[in-house]
């Protein structure tokens, strides 16, 4: 008789290295499907060895997505092997049947940090393979040619084979073997790429290395130093006299053949209209876009309902006589080229009545106004909906999104959010895209026409849907009719209220009922005469023994007869403040100090306080200017692998934020920047170097050396 297996509970351990990283006063935060991508609602455990760690348990067959926060929004934004493809969360399998699992590598990064992970690679498609397999061998294997085998998994004659450097390793010396001997064919490729002895080596200075031959990221031939398939030139030209105005950050391209770098590659202004770049480019279908400005902020095309689309990309297959490439912005090859939409007004509507508002008003925020810097504040409807029309210029593409307040870090909406119980975004829903930095806009493709945008719920690509609750099972409150998870969920040791006014500290307990400490009022002062040693709150009746040692007296002094020769005046007893009062004996915290607020009475002043001379006196509205401080920043860590934090002290709009390399060209920019307090700008696109950052605003210009290091 055969045993069924029986399911084990899984635990599964999430761990974060945050080394490279300067932690958030917040702490660190993970979010998934497994808590319906909450960016606040799950810290981590600290392991007080730069790593963080939290731990759920499953009890069913299921893939976890995932994504790691410093402090709350946060958001990891980077790609790698470990991340899924359509929006580059982390994810682990889970299989109760095989155990226990967990996740360890390094914040905004697929590997351990510190050390190298190298993905050799080697193309044999011009070679017979040993029956006894394609090898590697190299100092950091003791040069045995039999026991590090390659695998080609999925059958296209290139073999891999992954290894993990320590952080100590700097470089590696390595050869390909078609066989598992020294008798075998071992290849010596040209000095181009190999020493005297025909060994290849690697500098091992980024955190993952795929070792290519080329730019377009194809593999070595075995035996040489080039990739088998040799790439190919290709010319991308774009016409830009369609769109109203060229950004100031010139014309981008982005695609499969350079990673979807949207500030990498730029095209060069051939002063008739048109903009064109020459990359090497593998041979093949490849899917891009062109990108008015650079990064992914609403400048980019979308080709959805084009000939040319391939899922809002275009889409081109290149060969040795098919090697260019030319068209109009936002419109496929051999097309006619069309302006923009003429200006028009648009109406944005948000329903916010399923949010907490905090009093504040729903602001909106786009391309069309500068982003942050120019937030709009809506008009409120009194029904929980929000509205404003605005007059729209430039691209069919509109990005935009709602902020609860004006915007700030993580005000916003993330674009992520729980649908009937599934984790989706507006990208997946088909109102926005992906922003580049781990969240998503939203997206209205206008024509020249003045429109109404639908009304939809906020954070969400539909209407609200009514009928939100807790959706947790493990909470006290949960609801297993709710259709969407609204953020209510009570679990024990939350605090809470049992309606007892004769009750503190009131928590759910174990039984998820709300129980507080009984009060006992009385006073709490272990000093005064009439201390209640079990009082739990002050009830302002405590005494204190007077000179003639009377509780609650009034005697300040007394004569040795037991004669009391003064009484208690209370007053200001500091000399220095403004209402010093001689015949006082007894502080009772009264005193006022110049720079101390006070009121002189005066309707057309502001900013009253009391002067050197103890005088209360304002500034006159009537003449009131703001006066200006220059933009100063601090800027760490110097030197960095990537990630700076901006430190301004004050609140900056419309800075304009620029990278310059050693020559002085701009390799990276930002506009209408808000700085306020700390900001991480991620640098991590850029290459190991020297650089000068430059902030500017109407106050003027401040520049700090950057040094980078990969």
């Amino acid at each position: 008789m055969l045993a069924s297996a029986a399911w084990a509970q899984t635990t599964v351990t999430l761990t974060v290295d945050m080394s490279n990283e300067t932690v958030s006063p917040e702490g660190v935060f993970v979010a998934g499907n497994f808590q319906g991508w909450d960016p606040g609602a799950t810290p981590m455990v600290d392991n007080g060895n730069g790593t963080w760690s939290y731990i759920l348990t499953s009890d069913s067959t299921t893939t976890y997505e995932f994504k790691f926060l410093n402090g709350i929004g946060g958001w990891e934004s980077f790609s790698g092997d470990c991340t899924t493809d359509s929006d580059g969360n982390r994810q682990i399998e889970v299989d109760g049947l095989l155990g226990d699992v967990s996740s360890s590598t390094c914040f905004n990064s697929c590997y351990e940090c510190g050390a190298t992970t190298v993905l050799f690679r080697v193309d044999m498609s011009n070679e017979e393979v040993s029956p006894f397999g394609v090898h590697i061998m190299g100092d950091f294997q003791g040069w045995d040619a039999g026991s590090t085998p390659m695998t080609d998994d999925d059958g296209d004659f290139v073999y891999e084979y992954a290894h993990l450097f320590d952080a100590s390793e700097t470089a590696v010396q390595f050869t390909f073997i078609n066989g598992n001997s020294l008798t075998d064919i071992i290849e010596f490729p040209g000095e181009e790429c190999a020493n005297e002895q025909g060994i290849r080596e690697l500098a091992l200075d980024t955190e993952y290395i795929s070792l290519a031959a080329n730019a377009t990221g194809a593999p070595f031939c075995f035996n040489q130093c080039s990739s088998c398939v040799l790439p190919l030139q290709v010319t991308f030209t774009v016409d830009m006299s369609v769109v109203s105005s060229v950004s100031e950050q010139g014309v981008h391209i982005a695609g499969t053949f350079q990673g979807w770098d949207a500030e990498s590659t730029m095209l060069t202004d051939n002063g008739d209209g048109t903009w064109s770049t020459t990359l090497e480019v593998a041979p093949g279908a490849h899917e891009f876009k062109f990108i008015n400005g650079a990064g992914w902020n609403g400048g980019e095309e979308n080709m959805n309902g084009t000939s040319c689309n391939a899922s809002g990309n275009r889409g081109a297959e290149f060969d040795e006589e098919n090697n260019t490439y030319e068209a109009c912005f936002n419109i496929c090859p051999g097309e006619s080229c069309l302006p923009d939409p003429d200006p028009a007004n648009l109406t944005f509507q948000v329903d916010a009545s399923e949010v907490d508002l905090g009093g504040e008003s729903m602001f909106i925020f786009g391309a069309f106004t500068g982003w942050q810097g120019g937030a709009i504040e809506m008009t409120d409807n009194g029904d929980g909906t929000w509205q404003t029309t605005q007059l729209v210029s430039g691209s069919a593409n509109v990005d935009y999104k709602y902020s609860i307040g004006a915007p700030s870090e993580g005000n916003d909406e993330s674009g992520s959010y729980v649908l009937a119980g599934d984790s989706t975004t507006f990208e997946m829903e088909g109102c926005g895209v992906e922003n580049g930095f781990g969240g998503y806009n939203r997206r209205f493709v206008r024509s020249d026409m003045d429109e109404v945008i639908p009304l939809h719920c906020y954070n969400s690509c539909g209407e609200c849907l009514g009928d939100g609750g807790c959706m947790d099972s493990e909470a006290c409150n949960y609801d297993e009719t709710a259709l969407n998870d609204d953020g209510s969920c009570t679990y024990p040791g939350d605090e809470c209220n049992d309606m007892d006014d004769t009750t503190i500290n009131d928590l759910l307990n174990a039984d998820c009922i709300c129980v507080g400490d009984s009060v006992i009022f009385g006073c709490t002062d272990s000093l005064s005469c009439t201390y209640n040693e079990l009082a739990t709150v002050d009830d302002g009746s405590c005494l204190y023994l007077d000179a003639l040692d009377e509780c609650g007296g009034d005697c300040f002094e007394a004569d040795s007869l037991g004669n009391c020769i003064e009484i208690i005046m209370y007053g200001c007893l500091d000399t220095l403040a403004c209402n010093f009062t001689t015949d006082v004996n007894t502080d009772d915290g009264s005193c006022e100090f110049p720079g101390d607020d006070c009121d002189d009475m005066d309707v057309n002043t502001i900013n009253d306080m009391l002067s050197d001379s103890c005088v209360c006196v304002g500034e006159d509205t009537t003449t009131f200017v703001f006066e200006f401080e220059r933009l100063e920043f601090g800027m760490f860590p110097n030197p960095t692998t990537g990630e700076v934090t901006l430190r301004v002290d004050g609140f900056y709009a419309g800075v304009t934020m620029q990278v310059m390399d050693g020559a002085g060209r701009v390799v990276w920019s930002v506009q209408n920047l808000a700085l306020q307090g700390n900001k991480v700008i991620d640098l991590s696109r850029l290459s190991a170097g020297t650089y000068n950052v430059m902030l500017s605003d109407e106050r003027g210009i401040s520049v700090k050396r950057l040094a980078i290091q990969k």
